[in-house]
């Protein structure tokens, strides 16, 4: 059972064709990035089942890809 979050996430992205992957303001964070800082691990799985980019970096980050790595192994994905 998803979060009623989880379930707006999941419709926007396979209704409504929301870009996943887009940036957003100076860091070009982007949603999956919003989600595992926030703790919406439900949201995370979603975005990760509809392709979302665990590899893509905000503006400052260097090391993306580890940091989600170890988010996604503590959530048993």
């Amino acid at each position: 059972m998803h979060t009623h979050t989880a379930v707006v996430v999941e419709f926007l992205v396979s209704s409504e064709g929301v870009a996943i992957d887009a940036g957003a303001g100076r860091s070009k964070a982007t949603a999956l990035h919003y989600a595992v800082q926030g703790g919406h691990y439900e949201c995370v799985q979603v975005m990760l089942q509809y392709g979302a980019d665990v590899n893509s970096l905000t503006v400052t980050e260097e090391v993306s890809e580890i940091e989600q790595t170890v988010v996604v192994e503590d959530m048993n994905l």
